[in-house]
């Protein structure tokens, strides 16, 4: 063997002789990443080791052990039993997913899709439904392995049927296996939730629970036994389809209830059954509205005067688009950007070996790369640079926060040094764009008013901010404030803040292509839709727009 090989089958010998010795004295499951630590698998110190799907199925099959050993005292030779009895006798396995936790989205599958995967919240939706009852004519059934087939009779010609005793026996098994499967899959359903388990379905209080459904069984399960109040240290409320939350005697709204009874309230369906640990905060009554932000960057300001209802649906309710890693573009070569010029910022330069492991960290390809090295060249060209070097002391991506009204201003500038008095701003844009310099003025001012705020908190009297284009020749927008200029820019931030306050929301009047085109909630929650898409409503005026409730 090569030394490389010898290596390898030395790192495997000694990982199997070190399971060997802990054998019975650990789980399985930190077994099998105990070994894959031990060889590196996973690591993020050799990139291409493993791929990220790889390395999403070793996940999954740890979880598939840590679940066999919950059921079974097997050690690992019953674990590689128990698997092949699966692969002969169960569906396929499906790949682990390699879903980027990070992207917000929100994952619909069934049960049987979710094995093996844990998410930190999970909403297990429609507890009453209710599966398809046997229609057939005949079952075929394994008893004690060995099929069995069991069939109704015709009744003369009357067209219908009769069933024999075979026939009740084998459908009593099957429905006695399905239950049995019903809650394993309820197991699996609730066992999936690492943070948080919202369980959801609607029944009759006034009728006792049947035995058919996951939330007859929940409600069973709730009301077995009056003296052990129900399930320990769970708390349950009932929720109204007013969204009132009551008691499970139908009084008086309760913030916690430990017990269900099977007969209660006044007949009224009711929602969701609200399940949780008794450490958590209480559940409140009535209804809140959800607060803006108290802290939001120049970003989010721009968009709140562009359209407050796009700014209230994605900052306040939280509803955007999903952007997946390695799918930046544009924003990418930007980063890359701002990075290159903060280590010139430190340390005077950007050498090649630099400039190619910045290239490499931001995935940027060859032509990617060049525009780089032209950014870089271009602004280390500029009069701002020199002024930069001959300031000594500067700061490269400087965080800020500022209170501002009711609000708290906070960003970072991307270059900031002092001349005396005067605090100097730079602000790297990159992209070609076509705006004229009249409509960059006026489009960096709002941007140039934030900055100026939070270079006036150093002490400075006076403040410049200037907008380079690294990719248009370098051209730069600048703004000059004083005092007085800044307390005014102060003001009108402020009144921002204080409508967001106050809830001023309104939607925009019409289409607007450069605001609406990629709002995820233009013809949904918003009715503004463009017009190849279909009218929208009639009523486009802004107004106010009443939060919604949160129960």
């Amino acid at each position: 063997m090569s030394g490389r090989d010898a290596a390898v089958v030395e790192l495997v010998h000694a990982t199997v002789s070190g399971l060997r010795a802990d054998l019975g004295r650990r789980s399985l499951a930190d077994s099998i990443l105990d070994a894959c630590g031990r060889l590196g698998y996973g690591s993020d110190e050799e990139p291409g080791r493993s791929r990220p799907a790889s390395w999403a199925n070793v996940l999954k099959f740890v979880r598939i052990a840590d679940e066999f050993e919950r059921i079974s005292p097997g050690d690992a030779g019953a674990f590689l039993e128990y698997l092949k009895v699966r692969e002969t006798h169960m569906k396929r396995e499906r790949q682990g997913s390699i879903a980027d936790r990070r992207t917000g989205a929100v994952r619909i599958m069934s049960v049987h899709s979710a094995k093996g995967l844990e998410f930190p919240v999970v909403a297990f939706a429609d507890l009453a439904h209710k599966a398809h009852g046997r229609s057939g004519p005949s079952i075929v059934f394994k008893e004690r392995g060995v099929p069995t087939l069991a069939m109704k009779l015709p009744a003369g010609d009357t067209g219908k049927r009769f069933t024999t005793p075979s026939f009740e026996r084998l459908a009593a098994a099957q429905d006695e296996m399905g239950e049995e499967e019903a809650k394993r899959l309820f197991y699996v359903a609730c066992t999936r939730a690492e943070e948080a388990l919202i369980m959801c379905g609607t029944a009759a209080l006034d009728k006792p629970p049947g035995a058919s459904t996951a939330l007859d069984r929940l409600r069973r399960a709730l009301a077995a036994d009056p003296e052990a109040q129900g399930l320990p240290n769970t708390t349950v409320t009932i929720v109204r389809p007013d969204g009132d939350l009551v008691s499970a005697d139908g009084g008086a709204p309760a913030e916690r209830r430990e017990t269900l009874p099977a007969g209660s309230a006044d007949g009224a369906e009711c929602g969701p059954l609200l399940a949780r640990a008794k450490a958590t905060a209480r559940v409140a009554s009535g209804r809140e509205s959800i607060p803006p932000p108290a802290e939001l960057s120049f970003t989010a300001l721009a968009q709140y005067e562009a359209c407050p209802y796009r700014f209230y649906a994605q900052r306040v309710l939280g509803v955007g688009a999903v952007v997946l890693p390695g799918q930046g573009g544009p924003l990418d070569l930007g980063n890359a950007v701002h990075a290159a010029l903060r280590v010139r910022a430190l340390l005077g330069e950007v050498d090649g070996v630099r400039l190619n492991a910045i290239a490499r960290r931001h995935g940027l390809d060859d032509a990617a790369s060049t525009r780089l090295r032209d950014a870089v060249d271009s602004f280390a060209a500029t009069s701002l640079a020199g002024r930069a070097a001959a300031a000594g002391a500067s700061h490269a991506e400087a965080p800020f926060m500022v209170r501002v009204g009711s609000g708290t201003l906070v960003g970072s500038l991307d270059l900031l040094f002092h001349e005396g008095a005067t605090a100097v701003v730079v602000d790297y844009k990159t992209g070609v764009s076509d705006l004229s310099e009249e409509l960059a003025r006026e489009r960096y001012e709002r941007q140039a008013q934030c900055y100026a705020l939070a270079a006036m908190a150093t002490g400075a009297t006076r403040t410049e901010v200037h907008f380079v284009e690294v990719e248009r020749g370098a051209r730069t927008t600048s703004f000059a404030f004083g005092s007085d200029d800044v307390a005014a820019a102060g003001r009108e931030i402020a009144g921002l803040f204080a409508r967001m306050e106050s809830g001023e929301f309104g939607r925009r009047n019409a289409f607007e292509p450069h605001i609406c085109g990629d709002c995820p909630v233009s013809g949904s929650l918003c009715p503004v839709t463009p017009p190849s898409r279909g009218a929208a409503s009639a009523d486009r005026t802004p107004r106010r727009c009443p939060p919604p409730a949160r129960s």
